[in-house]
Order: structure tokens, then sequence, then C-alpha cells
């Protein structure tokens, strides 16, 4: 078999050969890194822009969570306010409890007293209406005995003014005994 001009296994050589494909390599500028085209519906992934938005997250969580203190603190603030307004309407609801405890006592203290008072003056007045009339009997008895003492005398006085018995003439016929008279000797 002729080989011809080059041999069977022989691989065409570029022009300039291995030199000057080593010559090139070494004058090529340097590879400038490509922008990768996106994907259609893909953001370009742009450095700055992540970092702002992963700011603008942190910034907003912090945000919510600055929200969420503040309420949790005006909750907080709200209910210790409606306790205190429960515990001073307690304190003023016993404070007139006792007030109203107190003026009912007086009241009632008053009113026995009063009612002791009128029962004191209704017995004095019993008193004296009986002393009255103890004082009227005493004056009928007296009126009784000054009407006995008088109805007594004018007895004695009519007595007394009585004219004396007449003298009674001695019986006809002569002698005989006289007339006696009371308290006087006979004749």
């Amino acid at each position: 078999m002729n080989a011809g001009p080059f041999p069977r296994n022989a691989l065409p050589q570029q022009p300039g050969g291995p030199a000057a494909g080593a010559a090139a390599a070494r004058t090529a500028p340097p590879a400038q890194p490509t922008l990768r085209t996106p994907q259609p519906g893909q953001p370009v992934q742009d450095p700055a822009a992540a970092r702002a938005a992963r700011a603008a997250a942190l910034q907003q969580r912090e945000a919510v969570a600055r929200q969420q203190q503040a309420a949790r603190q005006a909750q907080a603030q709200a209910q210790s306010q409606a306790r205190a307004q429960v515990q001073a309407q307690s304190r003023a609801q016993a404070q007139q409890a006792q007030a109203q405890a107190r003026q009912t006592g007086r009241m009632q203290a008053m009113q026995q007293m009063q009612a002791a008072r009128a029962q004191q003056a209704q017995a004095m007045r019993a008193q004296q209406m009986q002393q009255a009339a103890q004082r009227q009997q005493m004056m009928q008895m007296q009126h009784q005995q000054a009407a006995q003492r008088q109805q007594a005398a004018q007895h004695q006085q009519a007595m007394q003014r009585a004219p004396a018995p007449q003298r009674q003439a001695p019986p006809q016929g002569g002698g005989g005994h006289g007339h006696c008279q009371p308290g006087k000797p006979c004749r």
C-alpha cells in the first residue's frame, strides 16, 4: 500500500504549528465576565438591589416589632388603668357604704333619742295630769270638809237660837208638884 505523502495516522496540523498557537494564547486578552441573560420571569441578580431589599425587609420587621411592643405596652397600660379605676370605684363604694351606715346609725340614734324624749314628755304629762287630779280631789275634799263644818256651825247656831220651852201651869185643885224644867230645880 502506498502511504502517500502523509502517514496513515497523522493529524493535519494548524498553520503555523504548535509554536504559533502558544504565542497566540500568550497575546490573547483576558476573558471578560459575561452577564447571564435572565430567563423570563426571573429578576436580575443585582447585589446592591439584593442588599437594599434585605435592609428594607429588616427595617420592616423591626418596625413591626416596635409596633407590636407599643401595642403590648398600650394594652398593659390600659389594663393597669382599668384595674386602678375599678379599685378606686370599689374604695369609693366602700367609703360611701360606710358613710351611709354611719349616717343610718346617727339617724337611728336620733330617732331613738327623739322617741325616748317623747316617752319622757308623755310620762311627765301623765304625771302632771295625775297631780292635777289629786289636787282637784284634795280641793273637793277641802270643800266638803268646809261645807260640813259650815253645816255643823249652822246647826249649832240654830240650836242656840231655839226658844226656851214655856212653863206649864200647875194643875187645878191646889197642891201638887211643880213643873220641872231641864237644868233647873223643880218648883
